[in-house]
């Protein structure tokens, strides 16, 4: 009889393990299915943008080199493509921020009228390009963005063509 009672409790407790063991593990797959799903959310967020920040470059680059086309709005429904997925990247604080005053720089005007088009043209692809660089690092997982360029720091029209020109 003590045979088959120490039996059925070492049953009885094995059971238990094993119990505890699958709810464990099914809370940690659960966890880390958790994570992955929100970073997958991130990575999908994060390309969408950089995507549509591509786009916009590349319409202002050929908008720059036939300003007759009319097709200024290409640009324009791109960024907006862009901004709006960057709302959507979770956790990115940071990129929020710098994002944020990099579409601000980019759709300023103060140079109408004093600037050409292809100035003003050429800030929205250097804007557009240091916002791919941003959102690119932030793919990379790298542990901080990368520094503003000068001339966006300055915000000088001389330097701006310059940058352009050198690229």
């Amino acid at each position: 009889m003590k045979a088959e009672t120490l039996g059925a409790l070492t049953g009885l407790a094995g059971a238990a393990l094993g119990a505890t063991g699958a709810l464990v593990g099914g809370w940690l797959q659960t966890r880390y299915a958790r994570q992955d799903r929100h970073d997958d959310r991130a990575h999908a967020a994060a390309q969408k943008t950089l995507s549509a920040l591509i786009e916009a470059r590349d319409a202002a680059v050929e908008y720059m080199r036939d300003p007759e086309q009319e097709d200024w709005r290409r640009t324009r429904d791109a960024m907006v493509r862009a901004e709006t997925a960057a709302l959507a990247i979770p956790d990115a604080q940071s990129l929020h921020d710098r994002l944020k005053e990099l579409f601000a720089l980019y759709n300023v005007h103060w140079w109408r009228g004093t600037a050409t088009t292809f100035v003003r043209y050429a800030w929205r692809v250097g804007i557009a390009t240091v916002a791919i660089e941003n959102v690119s690092s932030y793919l990379r997982r790298e542990k901080s963005l990368p520094a503003l360029p000068r001339w966006i720091e300055t915000r000088n029209q001389g330097e701006v063509e310059a940058w352009f020109r050198r690229r």
